[in-house]
């Protein structure tokens, strides 16, 4: 687990880093926070690699984003050879997942009026509609969600879990290590954030 925290950490924050350098010239304090996100969430799906589906699902959901930021940045953290490839295998996950929520649709109906009839019959059914329910959330949540099932879903969940956990240690060793450095940046950041909400405030 500790070699595998170690190697994470380190490709982790070589794309992050890499990230960063690009999001710094960017004039605007939500065009830096939506750069540094980007490059976290990309820094995230590199590190973990392609033993998961959830990190693939992670960088198509970037992939498809229609934002000026979101293919510069996939290109300059991915390299071109790997996001030509991302670009059809979105299109595709997209695709898959359309139609699994279709036919999940169709048989979520057909399940619901089944359930129905049985409802006085069977005190489980609610159980399983509640169930069903909280597993449509979680596909929801997880990148790639919609085209897993049953224990596979689980599977990843917890490894998304477990990754999120490192990448906001992560972020957080970043931000102290920042701010240990250059204390008058703190200070400017701090001095740019009040000026965008007071601006925000006088508007509304």
């Amino acid at each position: 687990m500790q070699l595998a925290a170690k190697a994470f950490k380190q490709v982790f924050l070589k794309h992050m880093l890499l990230g960063l350098r690009r999001a710094s010239p960017i004039a605007s304090l939500q065009g830096r926070k939506a750069a540094i996100q980007l490059s976290s969430n990309v820094a995230l799906a590199v590190a973990r690699g392609d033993r998961r589906r959830w990190p693939r699902g992670l960088l198509s959901r970037l992939a498809q984003q229609e934002e000026r930021l979101a293919r510069p940045f996939l290109k300059l953290l991915l390299g071109d050879d790997r996001y030509r490839k991302l670009i059809p295998q979105s299109r595709k996950i997209t695709k898959r997942s359309l139609k699994l929520i279709r036919s999940r649709k169709t048989t979520t109906i057909k399940n619901v009026a089944k359930k129905k009839k049985k409802s006085t019959e069977n005190g489980s059914a609610l159980a399983k509609c509640f169930l069903a329910k909280r597993m449509q959330l979680l596909k929801s949540l997880v990148p790639g969600g919609n085209s897993m099932g049953g224990s596979s879903l689980l599977e990843e969940t917890l490894d998304y879990v477990v990754f999120l956990q490192w990448q906001v240690n992560l972020m957080r060793g970043l931000v102290e290590t920042f701010q240990f450095s250059n204390p008058r940046a703190q200070n400017k950041w701090t001095l740019e954030e009040r000026k965008e909400a007071e601006e925000g405030e006088q508007l509304n």
